[in-house]
């Protein structure tokens, strides 16, 4: 499922992760946790943070978050939610946007207020074998999962020292690393550590889905205060992401929550004079 808005936060958690090896093999959350390394750039900054710095991307218990502390500029950390084939970020004037450059490379677009502005070009380390950095960031993600209480299917250090012994050339090596990643992702999946492929949002709360929209829509009214609609949009976004994750006891309340969204953005739309 893709919910597609040209201005907002548009969710499509749960269908960036795929449970089992495909031919063709969609971004999924190991497609972009990591540490990631590179020149900074603050055009229109009066007081610029560091030239370079490495930031990592990490999802902890179903959630994830860049830690920009490393930038300076007095950035922290800030959670992601997914727009289409990026993630974005807001907190109070800090808009935050995330994009593939390259399968190992991500672009990095901060406003920070005024004319400033962070941009970069950042490279994550890759072994020239994708399904082992899925692996690998699998198990980074495995290794940061509060919610999982059985042993750890993957060992760190111990992958570490095995990527070592990897070679591109060896199909016998991916197909490994891909079974393997599969079977963390599962294991994942199953505690909310990692988002369910299937059934997608729209079909497990379609609610929310809705709301999504309507907030998307939102966003097109000339008459509304940017803080309001940012606000609508991100409530929506942060209802749409926990169905990627809930369990199906908790999926009622999510609806409940969702349809009581609506029925406020509805009001605010109609006192902004904007139709939904």
């Amino acid at each position: 499922m893709t919910i597609r808005g040209s201005a907002g936060i548009v969710l499509a958690l749960a269908a960036s992760v795929v449970a089992a090896p495909r031919a063709v093999h969609p971004p999924s959350w190991a497609d972009w946790v990591g540490d990631y390394t590179g020149a900074l750039a603050w055009p229109g900054c009066s007081t610029p943070g560091e030239r370079s710095a490495t930031l990592a991307l990490d999802a902890v218990d179903g959630a994830l978050a860049i830690e920009l502390t490393p930038a300076g500029g007095g950035l922290r950390s800030m959670s992601l939610v997914a727009d289409g084939a990026a993630w974005i970020a807001l907190e109070g004037d800090v808009r935050l946007r995330l994009t593939r450059a390259k399968p190992d490379a991500i672009a990095l677009h901060v406003e920070l207020g005024s004319d400033c502005v962070l941009r970069a070009v950042l490279r994550r380390r890759a072994t020239k074998i994708a399904a082992c950095d899925r692996l690998v960031a699998w198990t980074r993600i495995e290794a940061a999962c509060t919610k999982r209480v059985a042993a750890p299917l993957e060992d760190p250090a111990a992958l570490a020292k095995e990527r070592a012994t990897w070679r591109p050339r060896k199909p016998a090596i991916a197909a490994q690393c891909t079974a393997r990643a599969a079977k963390v992702e599962a294991a994942l999946v199953e505690v909310g550590c990692a988002p369910d492929p299937l059934p997608p949002p729209a079909v497990r709360a379609p609610i929310c889905a809705r709301l999504v929209d309507a907030a998307q829509r939102f966003q097109q009214c000339a008459l509304a205060l940017p803080s309001v609609k940012s606000a609508a949009l991100m409530e929506a976004a942060s209802l749409l992401a926990g169905v990627g994750t809930a369990d199906e006891a908790a999926l009622p309340v999510l609806a409940t929550q969702c349809r009581d969204a609506h029925a406020r953005l509805a009001q605010i739309a109609a006192h902004s004079r904007c139709p939904l």
